[in-house]
């Protein structure tokens, strides 16, 4: 149990007072609930009898409670005292009941939760100057007190927000946040950057006592909801920007911002699509949307794409974003960030198309030589085999068989490797049909199924190029041999 310290004040006149001084002793106050009305009158009446002592014979006059009352005129003082605020009040009621001197008991709570009486004391000016000397601080004693202490469950909404508890700050990992608080009237303080700051005294009276507080907002909310016409720049960010400050909005995600209540000019752009101007006006605690899909217009420039085949025009198809668009020679207006592709193989044009301007491009195909069929010796006939061969004619024919077997073995790795690549070119074709089946799916779907293409594609090309050198060299080893 912790002892309650009580320290009166007491202002003493000087022996040598040649003027009869009066003092009122007024209500008691406290902002401590642990104190009750009844021990506030207990005090004040305490008090009062500790002046009499204190100034007798000291040509002092306390006046009594009915006597102060009768010269004020009457009425409800103990209410005026309790709205009366600051000193200078206190003084003006001296003032106006004849008292040169007006004393208050005033009860506080000290850092360590004690309870601390002090008398404070105020001139009013009434009657004639001075008379007041040697102030005095009378003997302080204790009286018994509880200091109890409760653990409460704090709430705060939003949860980042800053918490102080009779002006501590307060750490809170998670909510519920568990506090240890005295019994009694707690101060406490919420606030958060862009919030409306919440002050407010909280009574503390039990253990897991559940105190909530929200904040009010002092913004409003704008949510942009981007959008793309069948997926093209999904893989670049929009940029958002209102009077003049930028955000950026990635992909597919909605993206919220909040803004001080005004009227804004917002502009969106995007390296595929044409800038979308609005105006827009912000509330406090209300929210905004602004929805991109019936707002989009694809940036577009010229493209004019002729294909040649060993020097020579030819006429092969030109799709655009997977959808067949035409044949070549090519001349339309096309989306910038249009993905090209000619010919049934679906072969990618790498070209940079530019906005509001025409770009001519040649596609040229280098295809090495089919190769259908391969002559090998196939008479299997009985022949003479001659008996006076040299030793030099031996190691010659021995030469030629190994080369032969050589290129043999060179033209059947050759053919091998052809045929794996044409393998591979109806596997690009199957997934070329799989992507272009696809209806829905994120970007990154999308990429995976013209992955799978582009490495069949390469694979193919890999493997015709490899079987056509093997053959070229299993031929080659023919002839010199």
């Amino acid at each position: 149990m912790k002892k309650i310290l009580l320290m009166i004040l007491i202002a003493c006149f000087a022996s040598f007072a040649q003027v009869k001084q009066t003092v009122a002793i007024v209500d008691s106050e406290s902002g401590d609930d642990r104190i009750s009305d009844k021990q506030l009158e207990d005090l004040t009446s305490e008090v009062r009898e500790i002046a009499h002592k204190v100034f007798e014979g000291k040509n002092i006059v306390v006046l009594s409670k009915a006597e102060f009352i009768r010269r004020v005129g009457g009425g409800n003082i103990k209410n005026y005292v309790k709205e009366c605020k600051e000193s200078n009040c206190l003084a003006d009621l001296g003032k106006k009941g004849k008292a040169d001197y007006v004393a208050q008991a005033v009860i506080r709570s000290n850092r360590n939760n004690e309870l601390e009486v002090i008398v404070e004391v105020y001139k009013t000016n009434y009657g004639v100057e001075g008379g007041v000397g040697n102030l005095q601080i009378g003997e302080g004693y204790k009286m018994d007190g509880k200091g109890t202490r409760y653990i409460v469950n704090i709430t705060i909404d939003p949860p980042e927000a800053d918490l102080s508890i009779g002006g501590e700050p307060v750490s809170c990992e998670k909510m519920p946040c568990k506090h240890t608080i005295a019994e009694g009237n707690a101060p406490m303080t919420v606030s958060l950057d862009q919030y409306e700051t919440k002050d407010t005294v909280v009574k503390v009276s039990q253990n897991n006592q559940n105190i909530s507080m929200k904040l009010k907002p002092n913004f409003g909310v704008l949510t942009v909801n981007p959008a793309f016409s069948d997926y093209i720049g999904s893989n670049s960010p929009w940029n958002l920007s209102l009077n003049n400050k930028n955000f950026s909005i990635f992909e597919n995600r909605p993206f919220e911002t909040r803004l001080q209540r005004n009227r804004y000019k917002g502009k969106i752009t995007h390296e595929c699509y044409e800038d979308v101007n609005f105006d827009i006006g912000i509330e406090i605690g209300k929210s905004e949307k602004f929805d991109m899909s019936d707002k989009l217009v694809l940036k577009s420039g010229g493209l004019v794409l002729e294909a040649e085949r060993n020097g020579e025009p030819v006429v092969e198809p030109i799709f655009i974003n997977g959808k067949r668009a035409g044949e070549t020679p090519f001349s339309k207006e096309v989306p910038i960030c249009s993905r090209i592709e000619i010919g049934n193989d679906r072969d990618v044009v790498n070209v940079q198309l530019k906005y509001k301007e025409d770009v001519k491009y040649i596609h040229t195909y280098d295809i090495p030589t089919d190769i259908t069929q391969m002559d090998i010796p196939t008479d299997t006939g009985q022949r003479d085999i001659p008996t006076n061969i040299s030793q030099s004619e031996t190691k010659n024919s021995s030469k030629s068989a190994a080369a032969f077997w050589t290129a043999l073995a060179l033209d059947a790795l050759g053919a091998g490797f052809v045929i794996y690549g044409v393998t591979q070119h109806f596997a690009a074709k199957k997934a070329h049909d799989d992507y272009m089946d696809m209806k829905s799916g994120t970007a990154e779907e999308f990429e995976s199924a013209w992955k799978k293409v582009e490495d069949a594609k390469s694979n193919r090309t890999l493997f015709y190029v490899i079987g056509g050198v093997s053959l070229g060299l299993g031929i080659g080893v023919h002839i010199a041999f």
